[in-house]
């Protein structure tokens, strides 16, 4: 698929063949503001104005010669597989993420409904070492727990799903739940009455991360885990919890970037060359800034959270140091033991 060695999308770093990551889907942003491709001069404002993710994350290894290598039995791919029509991934990376070929983006939406278009789509691939994913997944750990938002969702839907198909009277907001596009609250079937997480309006193109239009079309469609039941269809959709555990962790990724002022890019391709050398200084420089910044403001870290968190990070920091500057001197030629080659 020609990324010998793709780039990590969030450190730049070349991932290793065989290293954990988890990727996203990219697909070219258009329309709103600012367009990506009527604006492609101006510097992006946001996370998502030049690219929106449609797909859930997609768990695997770093390959050889391919972008990556999947995990068996994901939701997520079968859903990028559905969506171009492709076969299998190796298709999926010789048509769709292939700049010569490109793939139709299938949402199933009847024709009456305006159908899909029949062009075939370039899309590219955002890839992320899977310590970077759990990073940006934990520095957003203020705005609520993804596994919480997922469990109090799957609550909602399976109460709403029985509604539909019971003898409960129709709640018209039932059919924005299933959308996800509400921010209200929701009344249980037994009376109690709870406030919707976010997760609840992640494909509202409205906010500030935004998945790809088509993407959220096919996931409510006919053959998303999304879709709204019909009165006889009481067995939920294969993939529900997954889906919903993939929006949360992608919404959370996408907080992340924003305030880490990155935007959702597909990753560079590294080719066979490493490196890590060249990272790690300008990743140093940025703490070298960042720690200038931090003199002038380390009163604002002060309180008991904070000030532990930032703690933890120098410590990691100082551990870090030790253990390269170990392996360095193990590994440099001591002038006095005499020539390194005899």
């Amino acid at each position: 698929m020609g990324l010998t060695s793709p780039t990590d999308a969030l450190t730049g770093l070349a991932l290793r063949s065989g290293e954990p990551v988890v990727a996203l889907v990219l697909d070219r942003r258009t329309g709103g503001y600012p367009d990506a491709q009527k604006a492609a001069a101006h510097s992006p404002v946001d996370v998502t104005h030049m690219f929106e993710a449609a797909s859930l994350p997609i768990r695997g290894v770093a390959g050889d010669y391919n972008d990556i290598e999947p995990e068996p039995g994901q939701a997520s791919v079968r859903f990028a597989l559905q969506m171009t029509g492709s076969k299998n991934w190796q298709e999926f990376g010789e048509t769709a993420l292939d700049f010569r070929k490109g793939a139709q983006v299938r949402t199933y939406r009847p024709a009456v409904f305006g159908g899909d278009d029949p062009e075939p789509r370039i899309l590219g691939l955002a890839v992320f070492s899977a310590s970077s994913w759990r990073h940006l997944i934990d520095q957003a750990a203020f705005a609520g727990n993804p596994d919480d938002d997922v469990a109090a969702m799957l609550g909602i839907l399976r109460d709403a799903r029985e509604g539909m198909t019971s003898d409960r009277e129709f709640d018209p907001r039932w059919m924005n739940l299933f959308d996800l596009r509400t921010s209200s609250s929701y009344r249980f079937g037994d009376g109690r009455v709870v406030e919707v997480p976010k997760l609840a309006r992640c494909l509202d193109s409205s906010g500030t991360f935004t998945f790809a239009p088509d993407f959220a079309a096919f996931l409510t469609g006919p053959k998303g885990a999304m879709r709204m039941p019909g009165r006889s269809e009481v067995a939920e959709p294969a993939g529900l919890e997954e889906t919903l555990r993939g929006l949360a962790e992608t919404q959370a990724v996408g907080m992340s970037l924003r305030y880490l002022k990155r935007q959702l890019l597909p990753s560079a391709a590294g080719g066979q060359y490493r490196n890590h050398r060249e990272v790690f200084a300008t990743s140093l420089l940025g703490v070298e800034q960042a720690s200038a910044s931090m003199l002038d403001k380390v009163a604002d870290y002060a309180d008991d959270k904070a000030g532990d968190q930032l703690q933890a990070l120098l410590e990691r920091m100082d551990a870090m140091r030790s253990e390269i500057s170990a392996r360095l001197a193990e590994f440099r030629h001591d002038p006095e033991a005499g020539p390194r080659f005899a």
